[in-house]
């Protein structure tokens, strides 16, 4: 056999294993996608507040990598809402200027500041959650890893299906009006606390009543607490 027929038998053989290895990469990619479908189905189903997240990577390659931000992202999520839930359903947030915790916690206020401190990192933990909701920051998540714009479109196709951005605006809505709120009550705690501290033995507890030495006191006291 000359050397012509040589080479060409051996540039057709290497032609054939360039087309199964593509053949073999492409069918893989597929059966990855359909694990990592199925993952998402899972996340769909399920309640974040309630269920724990499976973390165990199922898909393979990048699409592992999709997968498991994805997860990620969520679980993140699912933690703060948990926290925020939880803590909000603590009703000392609502006892700080009570005649009941005035009489006792002063004069040092040092629990009811204890509770502002608290309600603070709450509103923290709202703005991170606010930030999670915007579109940037769900797809910086991807972006940082770094991959083919391919599996980048494919992140962006699923964590935004079906009017996802239309829903998340509106809880983005809804999450920051009810933080401004909680950021007044804390300042109207804080200021409230540091008045009466600062005005130490200018008032008293008569029954269920806080009574000040002057209106002036009395009068500062209310405009105060008038926003709560």
């Amino acid at each position: 056999m000359d050397k012509k027929k040589k080479i060409a038998i051996i540039v057709s053989v290497v032609v054939a294993v360039v087309v199964v290895i593509i053949g073999l990469i492409a069918y893989d990619g597929v059966r990855q996608r359909q694990v990592l479908n199925t993952e998402m189905e899972k996340l769909v189903n399920a309640d974040l507040l309630k269920d724990k997240i499976d973390m165990d990577i199922k898909s393979k390659g990048d699409y592992g990598v999709v997968e498991e931000t994805i997860k990620t992202y969520l679980n993140d999520y699912a933690t703060l809402s948990k926290n925020v839930t939880k803590e909000m359903g603590d009703s000392k947030y609502t006892q700080v200027l009570t005649i009941t915790n005035i009489k006792k916690d002063s004069p040092d206020f040092k629990e009811s500041e204890k509770t502002i401190a608290s309600l603070k990192e709450v509103i923290e933990q709202m703005n991170k959650i606010i930030d999670m909701t915007s579109k940037d920051t769900i797809m910086k998540a991807i972006k940082d890893k770094k991959l083919d714009s391919s599996y980048n479109d494919l992140y962006e196709e699923i964590m935004f299906d079906n009017g996802t951005m239309s829903e998340l605006t509106t809880v983005k809505t809804q999450l920051s009006s009810a933080n401004k709120d909680l950021e007044k009550m804390a300042n109207t705690y804080t200021d409230a606390i540091k008045f009466l501290k600062d005005n130490k033995g200018k008032w008293q507890i008569s029954g269920n009543q806080l009574y000040f030495d002057t209106t002036s006191l009395a009068s500062n006291y209310n405009k105060i607490i008038a926003g709560l």
